[in-house]
């Protein structure tokens, strides 16, 4: 019986310094990749029609039920 495990890959990154310098580079690389994400999703996903509140995508302002205080 053949058993189907995980490949292990050695990790070859080396931990980056923290310092204030690379924690703002770090930072500001993520920021940017988050953008270039939400880019690629705006450019093949078509934007809801925000007066539609069935349409998906929008934000969510109906009734959750009861809640008690």
């Amino acid at each position: 019986m053949s058993q189907n495990l995980p490949q292990y890959y050695e990790n070859s990154l080396d931990p980056l310094p923290i310092t204030k310098e690379t924690l703002l580079h770090t930072i500001q690389e993520f920021v940017d990749y988050v953008q270039r994400a939400v880019r690629l999703i705006n450019s093949n996903v078509k934007s809801p029609k925000t007066k539609d509140i069935t349409e998906y995508g929008t934000i969510f302002s109906g009734y959750i039920g009861d809640y008690a205080f």
